[in-house]
């Protein structure tokens, strides 16, 4: 696969994942060489949401599940 080359700015793409534990994911995902783009945040309807650029430059959401009510 050939690499994108890093502009600073997320590539047309994101990818969102969800987990029920966003912390872990978060920093496990770093651990494997991702980048923090920005960090977790609670939304204010109770949602943990961060954000990551992979090895290509892809914009990855980790976040909690949206609560129903």
């Amino acid at each position: 696969m050939k690499q994108v080359k890093n502009s600073g700015k997320p590539f047309g793409i994101e990818l969102a994942f969800t987990s029920e534990n966003v912390e872990k994911d978060f920093q496990n995902a770093i651990k494997a060489r991702a980048t923090e783009f920005e960090s977790l945040t609670q939304k204010p309807w109770g949602q943990k949401v961060g954000y990551l650029l992979d090895n290509n430059d892809f914009l990855i959401e980790i976040c909690s599940p949206m609560k129903s009510e």
